[in-house]
């Protein structure tokens, strides 16, 4: 009798809660809840890295949808707000720093064996894939034994000459075990810029897509100087997917998404889901350069955002470390931010 009553106690505090709870989103909470199937569901932040929980109330369920053409939302399954891929056929994926190397440079062979393999089945079910890796530089350092990066040009261009013979090596050695071949195309910023050598690069990608082979794309760090101090592979990412006319670019990073706030300091950060319009207040939300092996912030990713959509091909921001989200995404579930086509700003 006592466990009976102590039971009825919690279920009458939950239901406080979560009347508390509605209240407050209704009358100016964080955002304002949007009708979905006619049913109501609070959608509570957690507070871990921006997850959140969903409290289904009569079985159904809301999301919260804020201002500037964004939604926030958590890792929603069951086909919820699924999204249609299946005009998806050609795909750019690019993977930042962190996700091919440990913080102490060295590879990180579990996750580039993942990576190849979800990337190897993906290209079975029929779709085109080019990969853009970052990496050279961080693999090369851990190849080396040294510390850390080296801060002079030169040992910069010579770490990323050793690491990317090394990046190479293991993707020709890990997808040649499922039977796909690999191609390498190193790129500097005269490359994209002159119109006789901007051509070659696009009939050169556009002719591996052909043959079925993988194209490999990244800086050439050995003589790009500018990438080295300034530039990126996020750009880089948007510079391909354009060139190969890709349906989705894909930035694998060390981040799970755009946040409303940087979650690796607010712990009430929230995931933006969708981004439709590269508003102001979208691009307030970025940060600087984000892990010590990386050069590329939030700041890189929503400028790739806007070269993809002004193109027509859409966005989405993962966490690096999980390669198996590719398939996730494949299947239409809603993973990390999507930034849709056709709005650059």
């Amino acid at each position: 009798a006592v466990k009976i009553a102590l039971l009825h106690v919690v279920a009458a505090q939950v239901v406080v809660v979560v009347r508390r709870l509605y209240h407050h989103l209704v009358n100016g909470g964080a955002g304002d809840i949007q009708p979905a199937h006619g049913v109501v569901v609070l959608l509570v932040e957690g507070r871990h890295f921006g997850e959140h929980i969903l409290l289904d109330i009569g079985g159904g369920r809301r999301g919260i949808t804020g201002a500037g053409g964004i939604r926030a939302g958590g890792n929603q399954k069951e086909g919820v707000n699924m999204r249609d891929f299946s005009n998806v056929k050609r795909v750019v994926v690019k993977i930042g720093s962190s996700p091919p190397a440990h913080p102490s440079g060295l590879l990180n062979i579990r996750c580039v064996e993942a990576l190849v393999k979800v990337l190897a089945d993906i290209k079975n079910s029929g779709r085109e894939l080019v990969l853009v890796s970052s990496g050279a530089q961080a693999v090369g350092v851990g190849k080396l034994g040294l510390r850390e990066k080296p801060q002079d040009m030169p040992g910069k261009q010579a770490v990323a000459a050793i690491g990317q013979c090394e990046l190479m090596y293991i993707y020709d050695k890990l997808f040649s075990e499922y039977h796909h071949t690999v191609a390498q195309i190193l790129l500097t910023g005269s490359d994209v810029e002159d119109p006789q050598r901007h051509q070659n690069f696009q009939n050169t990608l556009f002719r591996l897509l052909e043959m079925g082979a993988l194209p490999v794309v990244n800086e050439n760090d050995t003589v790009a100087t500018a990438e080295i101090a300034v530039g990126d592979n996020d750009t880089l990412g948007a510079i391909v997917a354009v060139n190969v006319q890709a349906d989705l670019l894909v930035l694998m990073s060390d981040i799970e998404g755009l946040y409303t706030a940087d979650p690796r300091k607010d712990p009430g950060a929230r995931l933006i889901s969708e981004v439709r319009a590269l508003t102001p207040e979208i691009l307030a939300l970025a940060g600087d350069a984000g892990s010590a092996l990386g050069t590329g912030g939030m700041v890189t990713k929503l400028r790739a955002a806007g070269m993809c959509m002004a193109a027509g091909c859409d966005m989405i921001i993962t966490k690096g470390q999980r390669p198996e989200d590719l398939y996730r995404i494949a299947d239409g579930e809603p993973v990390g931010t999507r930034f849709f086509a056709g709005k650059e700003g």
